[in-house]
């Protein structure tokens, strides 16, 4: 670290002018010894200026970027108050007894179990995927609260304690106030809840725990952390403390305003973190303003884990983690993002003519299951979250609220068949479904008739409408994305199976045009992880001037 320090220390002193020129250009042996001496009794002075200047030599040589895995905690008793089917388990598990703070509910602790065996298996300390170390992630930065603490715990406690990988509180990452749920605890009860937690952990419990890792360094920066560092504000200073005042009665929501410049400051600290990468357990409203122009409105599910590289000019490959972020690795059973509504309404969308492509009206099945309940909608897909959005027919899809949105997998597969009146149960479909991933076609048997599917792809505008031997028209459609031991098929669900048929809807509208509308949803689709296609182009060819050809 001193041999570093001086090189830094003596190359900002050549390069950025610090040296007298004539020093620079004679090469006074005498000056530049008092210099090489000043520069030692600074770094021997001060071991912080010296990790500094480590750390700065290391986002040079890094063009400045650090990697970042963001992981939102699990489930905690409160957010069961947001689903209205479990305000009974919000009783059960306790939550009027952890308003402040309060702790993860039974769920949260399953999403954070099978994240951790996904990572490290099966009991959760084999790091196969070489995650942590000085040469991978090096450190595991944690919000102060009871959920984000112990979803680090159970994700990666074991992992970082046979490795000797630290944790370390990092208050600036606690979630947005808006009520008494997101205020923590004094940072001595904090660490009482920590060493509780390590202790009743039959892998992490050895010796003193006090000496080793994870608990070691978490205990020292908790210990550095005042103790109303959550009710003061003047803490760390009046202008930007870690919360803002809150007078009166109740809890005062924390605005946007203050948001903003508390992530900027998280963002800073980020940047100026002795390791090139880390590992940050906070919430979902910190990730979402962090990554806010990836995310575009998604909100990342419990337990989510999502990688994105961080330099002084922001974000920049974000992703899912799982999704080859950690040596182009696949890790199946990491949560993603929720599958719910995401429109306009919701969020700016100055760039709407960028980001979405307005495709057409279709009539949409419940469930695909019968022609009783059925409604028309006008769709529309998103090329930044690969998903399809629908509408009320007469909406404005820049300005209305959508009904819902159907987040695309890569495991969606897209289908359509020339019979217009076609009634199949979801579990039907499902079994009838080819297990090569490159079967063109395939056929069920209903009401005694052969059926025959075909796989819709980028190209299906061209087959239906331009090449010379036109395929059967598509009348049904149908977009299936698997989940396995499924009981629903809502598109609410990581499972769905969405039904679609052409819809003359406005006066005047053809046959042939309502059909355009209803392959130009099947091509969007069938483009969506495709990584060669060019969705526009392929688009192009479903236009009316392209039929007409």
């Amino acid at each position: 670290k001193l041999l570093c320090a001086n090189l830094v220390f003596l190359r900002n002193l050549v390069l950025f002018g610090c040296v007298p020129t004539p020093l620079t250009t004679h090469g006074s042996a005498m000056a530049l010894n008092a210099y090489i001496l000043a520069g030692r009794l600074l770094v021997l002075g001060s071991v912080i200026h010296a990790e500094r200047f480590v750390a700065s030599a290391g986002r040079l040589e890094q063009n400045g970027v650090k990697k970042w895995i963001l992981v939102r905690h699990g489930e905690s008793v409160n957010n069961l108050l947001s689903q209205d089917a479990a305000v009974v388990q919000f009783l059960k598990e306790g939550g009027l007894k952890t308003w402040q703070d309060p702790f993860m509910s039974h769920k949260g602790e399953q999403q954070c179990l099978a994240a951790g065996r996904a990572l490290f298996g099966e009991n959760r300390t084999s790091d196969r995927y070489q995650i942590l170390g000085e040469d991978a992630y090096g450190a595991v930065y944690v919000s102060p609260l009871r959920r984000t603490l112990k979803t680090a715990l159970l994700i990666f406690g074991r992992a970082a304690h046979k490795t000797g990988v630290p944790f370390k509180a990092m208050p600036w990452a606690h979630e947005k106030r808006g009520s008494i749920s997101d205020i923590g605890l004094g940072s001595r009860q904090l660490l009482k809840y920590a060493r509780q937690e390590v202790e009743h952990d039959v892998e992490m419990h050895s010796g003193s725990n006090e000496t080793t890792e994870p608990l070691k360094t978490l205990s020292e920066t908790l210990e550095d952390l005042p103790n109303d560092w959550s009710t003061n504000p003047n803490v760390p200073d009046s202008d930007l403390p870690y919360y803002p005042a809150n007078p009166g009665i109740g809890t005062k929501s924390e605005s946007r305003e203050f948001l903003v410049r508390r992530m900027a400051k998280l963002q800073s600290e980020m940047l100026e973190i002795p390791e090139q990468a880390a590992i940050l357990v906070t919430h979902s409203g910190v990730i979402r303003t962090l990554l806010a122009s990836f995310l575009a409105g998604q909100r990342p599910d419990n337990a989510a884990i999502i990688y994105g590289e961080l330099s002084s000019e922001g974000w920049s490959d974000v992703k899912l983690f799982g999704d080859g972020a950690h040596g182009n690795e696949q890790i199946k059973g990491l949560a993603g993002f929720r599958n719910e509504l995401v429109t306009c309404k919701s969020r700016s969308c100055d760039d709407y003519d960028e980001e979405f492509r307005t495709l057409g009206i279709a009539k949409k099945y419940a469930r695909g299951t019968c022609c009783s309940r059925s409604s028309v909608r006008l769709w529309v897909y998103d090329t930044l979250l690969l998903a399809l959005t629908y509408f009320k027919p007469n909406s404005d899809p820049k300005k209305d609220g959508g009904r819902a949105t159907i987040h695309l997998q890569k495991t969606t597969s897209v289908w359509y068949t020339s019979h217009a009146k076609v009634t199949l149960k979801p579990a039907d479909f499902a079994n009838a479904l080819p297990n090569n991933p490159y079967t063109s076609s395939f056929e069920m048997t209903l009401k005694a008739q052969q059926i025959q599917f075909r796989r819709a792809t980028c190209d299906t505008c061209a087959s239906q409408f331009l090449q010379a031997e036109k395929e059967d028209p598509m009348q049904t459609l149908i977009i299936y994305t698997p989940q396995a031991g499924a009981e629903t098929y809502e598109c609410k669900s990581d499972a769905c199976f969405l039904k679609l048929t052409a819809e003359k809807y406005h006066k005047g509208d053809t046959e042939q045009n309502a059909r355009r509308q209803l392959v130009k949803i099947a091509v969007a689709a069938a483009c969506s992880h495709s990584e060669d296609a060019d969705i526009d182009a392929s688009l192009a060819k479903c236009q009316e001037s392209s039929m007409d050809s």
